[in-house]
């Protein structure tokens, strides 16, 4: 195991949470397995907990790099390719080491308190990332729920090939994830969804208009009920 002691503290880490879950997986059998001492969980990570964390926060912070990157692209075509790409990597490209998957299944069938603060610290800014994304692919009138319910569809699509993928395998035997097949896969995600996008857009557009002609029917109707009838006057 080659790297620096909080780098081969926390690869022994993440194998051993994943074989044995948290409670069960004891600061002296990850030493062990860093060639270690526990004095050192402690100066790097404070706890066992400490260390719990970070091994989670990981891959997320890893990600952070590439997400701010993608901000920088003006596109929103582009950056949506760009976040499903990445995305893909991260879950089929070997992104990830061998133990993450196994990890994070025990930590979603089992939350611990780590959890929340993954979500804040790692899963938050991809999300509020993509609504971005969406929101800007819709337009203007797209409502909350419409902006969470499209955001939740695209990410969906790269997510069933991690989620999925031991049924995918049984399936779809001949199926790879190669460098050159994850961009093609993204490609394909992202016209996917570009063509619900433009429909869903198409739609908001036509509420607004017709609210817009609603507002000013009525307005015609209230104006002409304020106007006195020549023959009110006789």
């Amino acid at each position: 195991m080659q790297g620096g002691s909080r780098e081969r503290l926390l690869e022994a880490a993440g194998e051993t949470f994943a074989e044995k879950g948290f409670h069960r997986a004891s600061l002296r059998e990850i030493c062990t397995r860093a060639g270690m001492n526990v004095a050192m969980v402690k100066y790097h990570f404070g706890d066992k907990m400490g260390l719990y964390r970070e091994v989670l926060h990981a891959t997320f912070d890893a990600a952070a790099k590439a997400r701010i990157q993608r901000t920088l692209v003006a596109c929103p075509r582009q950056r949506l390719y760009d976040f499903i790409h990445d995305q893909l990597l991260r879950v089929r490209g070997g992104r990830r080491p061998p133990w993450y998957n196994r990890l994070m299944a025990r930590e979603l069938a089992s939350p611990s308190p780590a959890l929340d603060e993954l979500v804040a610290r790692g899963i938050l800014p991809v999300s509020r990332e993509l609504r971005g994304i969406v929101m800007d692919l819709l337009g203007e009138g797209a409502t909350d729920r419409e902006i969470t319910l499209h955001s939740l569809s695209v990410v969906g699509q790269s997510l069933h090939h991690h989620h999925a993928r031991a049924i995918i395998e049984r399936l779809y035997p001949d199926l790879t994830y190669t460098q050159r097949d994850i961009a093609a896969l993204a490609e394909h995600i992202v016209r996917f969804s570009l063509d619900a996008l433009d429909a869903a857009r198409k739609r908001i557009t036509e509420r607004a208009h017709g609210a817009q002609d609603n507002v000013a029917e009525r307005g015609v109707l209230h104006s002409g009920r304020d106007v006195a009838h020549p023959s009110d006057a006789s």
